[in-house]
């Protein structure tokens, strides 16, 4: 196992001011190590501490990136005020509208559990319904089969 050492690899400044304590004490024509050790204590800058501003700051960059990057949900659509009492689907949970009848396509809402629904088609995995969106808009879509159940007729 090969043991390796961190060695310390000081900063120009710190070269400067070693070397001028050096100098210092060759002028003086002793080398006392403790009081080296103290000047370069005392030249070198303070460690910078957590303060409640930091913290406050750090906070509050949190809540705005939060909000910023954030998932955004489709808004939940109403489903069509033209459909009867009698459903032909239900839906066992929030159930996400789609634009087209793929899961990769644009979601465009979502459709609230137990809410009846009437197919205008279907696919093997989808049902085409009719329903207004959050801005009153008449659109047609599509609903997972595997978030609705067939009603009995």
């Amino acid at each position: 196992m090969i043991h390796l050492e961190a060695k310390h690899i000081p900063d120009p400044n710190e070269v400067a001011v070693i070397e001028s304590i050096n100098e210092l004490n060759k002028a003086k024509g002793k080398v006392d190590e403790k009081s080296r050790l103290v000047f370069l204590a005392k030249s070198l800058p303070a460690p910078k501490y957590v303060t409640t501003a930091n913290l406050v700051i750090a906070f509050i960059l949190t809540i705005v990136f939060g909000a910023l990057f954030s998932s955004r949900t489709p808004p939940k659509a109403a489903v069509s005020q033209e459909q009867s009492a009698h459903y032909d689907w239900s839906t066992i949970e929030e159930a996400t509208v789609y634009e087209k009848p793929n899961v990769e396509s644009l979601k465009i809402g979502l459709i609230n559990a137990n809410q009846g629904l009437n197919s205008l088609d279907e696919t093997n995995y989808f049902i085409k319904i009719d329903f207004y969106d959050n801005n009153k808009n008449h659109v047609q879509a599509y609903v997972r089969k595997k978030q609705l159940k067939k009603l009995s007729n």
